[in-house]
């Protein structure tokens, strides 16, 4: 019986759909991104639980968003019939840093594409940004546009591309999207941002390699492919530490233009993304608690957000602050969280007991704890 893929890494499919080849994967990706309806049909004609994405390319996203919100509706009518798309995304990087006009016509583009994916039973994913765009403060002036998106079941677009070294001390850039301004919005009052990474992979960003694409890179003897493939191994599991349920990772069946970011041509690329779905084929097992203490730090006096659960999508249930003291039993729950009873969270003044039908657990982010 073929399964699918708890892993977040999903193929970005310019041409067709890779019919033949999904259909002889044993274990499948969870989403799928293509550029037609058609192909999405095709993607659900070998296993309907594969979530379908749909970017539609226009060549002048201006003319779109000159038009406002009655630009957004057109965007999604003039695509006809949507059956077999679950989520549309909406232009793309159309959010730029630095030019306020740009950004208030982009909101009112927003509304009306949203309103539009609603009535035609599909999902929005909007601003599809561009790495490392636009300027944090920036973001703030989306904050009510983003919550009319999540209330209607939409998510929002970021493109989590890094350099060679795409998750070490730039991780910034692939995941600037949770890491800065998921909090910024939680402090304006948006709850559980969903993010998807509609494109994502290795890129030159603001590095010297010309083009950063993961073919240049092995070309130019900066990474080997199987350094490559840990990448993506670690990107993989970054995303679900960070909540980020999908990354479309570009290109598969490319145009030649794309040429140095394609996969789809590689035996041993294609036969790793195989191997790396099958291995995600279930949820992870649950290292052991390890009960200790811990005191939170490193937060500039700002605190430490305690969540509903192990990731960056979960509620806040309240800060902890740093404030020297230490809190036991901490219990680490894998490389990138801890939870502690809420209790103690009661104790160290910042909750309310919680009610029996309410969490047990809170849920913070182990690299702000020091461990006593």
């Amino acid at each position: 019986m073929t399964r699918i893929s708890t892993s977040p890494l999903c193929p970005h499919i310019e041409q067709g759909s890779g019919l033949d080849w999904l259909a002889s994967l044993s274990v499948r990706p969870k989403a799928v991104k293509t550029f037609s309806s058609g192909a999405c049909r095709d993607v659900k004609s070998i296993d309907p639980a594969i979530i379908t994405i749909k970017r539609r390319w226009v060549q002048d996203q201006e003319a779109y968003l000159r038009e406002g919100a009655r630009g957004g509706r057109r965007f999604v009518d003039e695509q006809g019939d949507l059956g077999g798309v679950d989520i549309l995304e909406g232009l793309n990087e159309y959010v730029p840093g630095g030019d306020i006009e740009a950004q208030y016509r982009a909101k009112a583009w927003t509304w009306g594409f949203i309103d539009a994916c609603a009535e035609r039973g599909v999902k929005p994913c909007i601003f599809n940004l561009a790495v490392g765009n636009p300027e944090p403060e920036e973001i703030d002036r989306f904050a009510s546009l983003i919550t009319y998106c999540l209330d209607r079941d939409g998510y929002v677009g970021y493109h989590g591309y890094g350099p060679s070294f795409i998750l070490y001390d730039q991780e910034w850039l692939a995941f600037r999207d949770v890491l800065t301004f998921t909090p910024r919005l939680e402090s304006l009052g948006v709850r559980c941002v969903r993010w998807i990474h509609t494109e994502a992979g290795y890129d030159r960003c603001n590095t010297p390699i010309p083009s950063g694409a993961w073919r240049d890179l092995v070309n130019r003897g900066v990474m080997s492919v199987g350094e490559v493939q840990q990448g993506y191994s670690r990107y993989a599991q970054r995303c679900r530490d960070f909540g980020v349920e999908i990354a479309c990772i570009y290109t598969f069946w490319g145009t030649e233009q794309w040429r140095l970011y394609e996969h789809a041509d590689s035996p041993e690329m294609l036969s790793w993304f195989a191997g790396h779905w099958e291995e995600w084929s279930s949820p992870p097992p649950q290292p052991p608690p390890q009960a200790t203490r811990a005191r939170v730090v490193g937060t500039g006096g700002a605190g430490l957000r305690v969540r509903a659960g192990a990731g960056t999508n979960q509620p806040i249930l309240g800060v902890l602050p740093e404030d020297g003291v230490w809190l036991s039993p901490v219990e680490r729950v894998n490389d990138s969280w801890a939870r502690l009873p809420l209790t103690e969270v009661e104790a160290a003044g910042v909750w309310l007991r919680p009610s029996s039908s309410g969490p047990a657990w809170g849920y913070v982010m182990s690299n702000y704890l020091e461990w006593g």
